[in-house]
């Protein structure tokens, strides 16, 4: 939100080095969902969804109605691969 693209998605890729849902499934879930937010953030919406669609794809706490219905993915719910991750995870 400052003009420092680069330097945020630097840093949230670095978190997820750091701790790689591989390594702690439980916490790794969070450096995801942090890299996920700043690529919506800085329009990347595709590099959004890779991390999102990594997230549905492992068994954790994170669901498709936290993408559907939280505010800060708005940007990314017209977007044809969000709509395929909806019908592939959704429950209804």
């Amino acid at each position: 939100g400052v003009g420092r693209k680069d330097e945020a998605i630097r840093e949230g890729i670095r978190a997820t080095e750091q701790l790689p849902i591989s390594k702690d499934a439980l916490a790794g879930v969070g450096p995801v969902l942090d890299l996920a937010f700043i690529y919506t953030r800085v329009g990347d919406h595709d590099a959004a969804l890779d991390q999102i669609e990594l997230l549905l794809s492992e068994p954790n706490f994170v669901s498709i109605e936290l993408f559907r219905r939280g505010p800060i993915w708005q940007p990314l719910r017209q977007h044809p691969r969000f709509k395929k991750l909806v019908k592939r995870y959704g429950s209804s």
